[in-house]
């Protein structure tokens, strides 16, 4: 090997220092056309749902045509419901996925199809999911300054507050989420949540929420009792027998903490760090594999919840290449090292960003 070739699991910090000089070129670009960068991001995201579906599908043996897989991941987007309040009107969601997995049933998809469905669902709402824990962490941080200014009324706390709470109604304006209460803009949902106080909003991401997206997941391909419902059983992996999971009587207890433990969903938090947050926030979830079956899928939709708040959601590649690179990078993270996970979750981002700026003539 010569000594300016590239090792792919070995090159994390050179492939952040890319990553940020696409995401900076990125952002230029969308300031040049008069665009918010969120709302292109956002726009290229459902463009690319399909896609992502059609990888994660296949890394699981779940083979289906992607042009079926996009009709599908297109027919997902006009069925997600839209409403009014101050939080994530799950109970909305699930009947109307629900309704729209009856009538797939009816007309006898096949599980292949049912499984593409089910996952474009998922990402959709995976993206309203980040926008409710944004919403409550930001929350959170102004009811933090608010006490600070009566302590000790500094003017550059109110600067700050104010700051905050502008650039998180700014950076949520392309976002539409069914919320319950019927109110009618961002603005009284981010006053509602104000009033529950610092300790309400303290861990952003519920349990809640990943029942929630596991639902619509595996709905109408597992038992309804078992989808977005712990496991009972152990659990295994075919072909390694050296992975050990936790019992299931621990795994609530360990979702919880998984949960409490979950990072900040901000851009100045995680920038810095979002390919290896990424790759631990997965792997941890394989690790616990809290359900009886999805969760490789449930780990990608993580992965990119985290991805999203920042660059571009992505697919890791199920060819041969892809899968065995993915499958050795899990491996090196059950030993407790996470770096080619996150270069290989890089490479996606890199990849991704090319591909968009090609697209906008870059």
């Amino acid at each position: 090997m010569s000594a300016k070739a590239k090792v792919w699991y070995r090159s994390l910090g050179e492939i952040q220092t890319e990553i940020e000089d696409l995401r900076i070129a990125f952002n230029n670009r969308c300031s040049e056309l008069g665009r918010s960068s969120i709302e292109v991001r956002q726009d290229y995201y459902r463009d690319s749902i399909a896609r992502i579906v059609h990888e994660s599908n296949w890394q699981e043996g779940i083979e289906l045509e992607l042009g079926r897989t996009k009709a599908l991941a297109n027919e997902a987007f006009e069925r997600i419901v839209f409403a009014g309040g101050p939080h994530l009107d799950v109970e909305a969601a699930l009947g109307v996925h629900a309704q729209a997995v009856r009538e797939k049933k009816a007309a006898k998809v096949s599980v292949e199809e049912l499984a593409a469905y089910n996952l474009s669902a998922t990402h959709h709402y995976m993206a309203i999911v980040v926008v409710e824990c944004m919403l409550r962490n930001t929350a959170r941080v102004v009811l933090q300054l608010r006490q600070m200014n009566k302590e000790a009324e500094s003017k550059a706390s109110l600067m700050l507050e104010e700051r905050a709470f502008g650039d998180a109604l700014k950076a949520l304006d392309a976002f539409v989420i069914p919320y319950t209460d019927g109110l009618r803009d961002m603005g009284e949902v981010f006053r509602r949540l104000l009033e529950g106080g610092v300790d309400a909003l303290k861990h952003p991401m519920k349990v809640q929420f990943v029942h929630f997206l596991h639902r619509t997941l595996m709905m109408g391909i597992l038992s309804s009792r078992k989808c977005g419902a712990f496991r009972k059983i152990p659990v295994h992996i075919e072909g390694n027998p050296e992975l050990v999971f936790p019992p299931a009587s621990l795994v609530d207890a360990m979702m919880h903490e998984f949960c409490g433990e979950f990072p900040v969903l901000s851009k100045m938090v995680i920038r810095n760090d979002v390919l290896m947050t990424a790759a631990r926030v997965s792997h941890r979830f394989t690790k616990i594999h809290p359900y009886e079956d999805g969760n490789g899928r449930m780990s990608r939709v993580l992965m990119n919840l985290i991805l999203s708040v920042v660059h571009p959601a992505v697919h890791l590649k199920a060819n041969a290449k892809g899968k065995h690179r993915y499958g050795w990078a899990l491996r090196r993270a059950d030993r407790g090292n996470l770096e080619p996970l996150a270069a290989l979750i890089g490479m996606s981002v890199r990849d991704a960003y090319l591909k968009i700026l090609r697209s906008l003539g870059i």
